[in-house]
């Protein structure tokens, strides 16, 4: 079946901006209004800010790569990737450590992380609960 498509239309619809939705494992393109995306976006961190899309999934590495990345959020690097894994150490807000490569558990991305001589995992998207619970990432993908 084909869809005609007006290629002279104007598009007058409110969408500013494209965020992903996270459902059960999958990733959808939620299309949002400027004012809806403040409120509703994933955060840079702690700030009110919403992340730009190159930073919600995981660095670009191939299994032998290393990326560096910002750690925007104060973040504890664990053992294994799972909360419930013990934490190896807390690496502090603003440092820049090699990322990568990352794995996708079910309660989403765990990236490899070295700081201080250790190796561990640290989660990409946390739910703040320091921010009402909403969704920030934990680092960026570049320094």
């Amino acid at each position: 079946m084909t869809i005609p498509v007006n290629k002279n239309a104007k598009d007058t619809s409110p969408v500013k901006a494209i965020f992903p939705a996270f459902f059960f494992g999958f990733v959808a393109l939620i299309g949002v209004d400027s004012a809806s995306a403040q409120q509703n976006c994933v955060r840079d961190g702690r700030t009110n800010n919403c992340a730009q899309l190159r930073d919600l999934g995981p660095p670009t590495v191939t299994p032998a790569q290393t990326r560096n990345g910002r750690i925007v959020i104060q973040l504890n690097m664990r053992e294994w990737p799972s909360f419930s894994a013990p934490v190896l150490t807390v690496i502090p807000q603003n440092t820049c450590v090699p990322v990568g490569p990352c794995t996708y558990q079910t309660d989403g991305w765990w990236c490899r992380a070295r700081f201080n001589g250790r190796q561990g995992f640290v989660k990409k998207i946390v739910f703040d609960t320091a921010n009402r619970n909403r969704p920030a990432i934990t680092f960026r993908n570049r320094c």
